[in-house]
């Protein structure tokens, strides 16, 4: 167990997974003594990116003390062809998915999935989270990880947050502008949040008909509420400028499903201190919080809630 005074800190866990060892960053919360958690969070950084880079983007780990959160980020073990930077370049193992080189992961890659369910029954157990589950946030190739693993385990998903990257299973292969059914199964409901930008050039809003993004992002949204059993609320509502919400819900607190568009964003993070315009990747909104929504939305749909 980690000790409760020492729960303030940033530290690198090494998480053992097919006789490899993995570092894992975490931000361990500010607790009162008979404290506990309220729960695990997990974010999963963009493709070509990493774990430090994505914790400074999300801004997460700054809300542990208020919202009791344990904070982990783990890091991808692709090597993204042709990055040179010795800290960043990595990627996620999404199944059955090209990376953004476009090509299948070799066989031999680290089962992700199963590295991800790893992590969070490690970190649960050192830092005394009671429920063997985790909250899910992900960025670009990290929400494409991040939703696969709710597709696959969601009795370990407390709610999933995407950012520029919420997939409902991989592309159809004879039609990638519609999710292959046989990468969706039925499931119990996993409530979801995403934002995406209507001018992302790497995961394009309406789809590109790629193997490895294809379908719209909408189409995502809405397949999520669909095995939810939940259905659109009136319309799309704008909520701050250039910012319009859709959102799905169901008798079942745990149906909901909310997209935020933001109108002309690129591949960005919403509110984020850090501008990604320099590097091609658009504009970004300042209209809203991505962090604060997620945060929100994970207080709503805790671990203990109905």
């Amino acid at each position: 167990m980690i000790n409760a005074g020492d729960r303030t800190s940033l530290d690198v866990v090494t998480v053992r997974h097919r006789h490899a060892e993995w570092p894992v960053l975490v931000r361990h919360p500010r607790l009162r003594p008979g404290e506990h958690p309220s729960g695990l969070v997990i974010e999963l950084h963009g493709s070509q990116s990493d774990a430090r880079t994505q914790m400074a983007l999300s801004g997460l780990h700054d809300v542990a003390d208020a919202e009791r959160f344990v904070v982990a980020a783990p890091q991808g073990a692709l090597r993204m062809p042709g990055d040179t930077d010795p800290d960043g370049g990595w990627g996620w193992n999404v199944p059955g998915v090209p990376t953004t080189a476009g090509d299948l992961p070799p066989a031999d890659a680290r089962d992700d999935v199963g590295f991800l369910m790893r992590v969070i029954d490690e970190i649960c157990v050192r830092a005394d989270v009671r429920k063997r589950a985790a909250w899910m946030a992900g960025f670009s190739g990290g929400a494409r990880m991040a939703a696969a693993f709710a597709v696959r385990h969601p009795e370990r998903v407390t709610a999933l947050a995407a950012v520029a990257g919420l997939r409902a299973g991989r592309p159809r292969p004879d039609d990638p502008s519609a999710p292959d059914p046989t990468d969706f199964p039925s499931g119990p409901p996993v409530p979801v949040v995403a934002f995406h930008g209507t001018g992302d050039p790497v995961n394009a809003y309406d789809g590109d008909g790629s193997l490895r993004w294809g379908y719209p992002v909408e189409v995502a949204a809405r397949t999520w509420a669909r095995r939810n059993g939940a259905v659109q609320d009136a319309g799309r509502r704008s909520i701050a400028p250039g910012v319009s919400r859709i959102r799905y819900s169901g008798r079942d607190a745990r149906s909901e499903v909310m997209l935020y568009v933001t109108a002309g964003d690129g591949h960005t993070w919403p509110g984020s201190s850090i501008d990604m315009a320099m590097d091609g990747l658009g504009s970004k909104t300042e209209s809203i919080s991505a962090t604060t929504e997620i945060r929100a939305f994970f207080r709503r749909h805790g671990p203990d809630a109905p």
